[in-house]
């Protein structure tokens, strides 16, 4: 299982402000992946991999 904090740290090239509302999330949201806070939903893992074209099976 790959982690979802390390594929936004490596590919992330904008503001998370504009990448929350790029991918259809809050902020907070993205703010608890960066903190591993709480584990994201399938739905949430599902669009930050879509984003970055990656499978989302390798992160759930």
């Amino acid at each position: 299982m790959k982690s979802l904090k390390s594929l936004i740290n490596d590919r992330l090239m904008i503001s998370i402000r504009q990448f929350s509302h790029d991918i259809g999330v809050s902020r907070q949201t993205v703010y608890n992946i960066m903190a591993d806070k709480r584990t994201p939903t399938v739905l949430t893992v599902k669009k930050v991999c879509a984003y970055f074209g990656e499978d989302y099976k390798d992160y759930i």
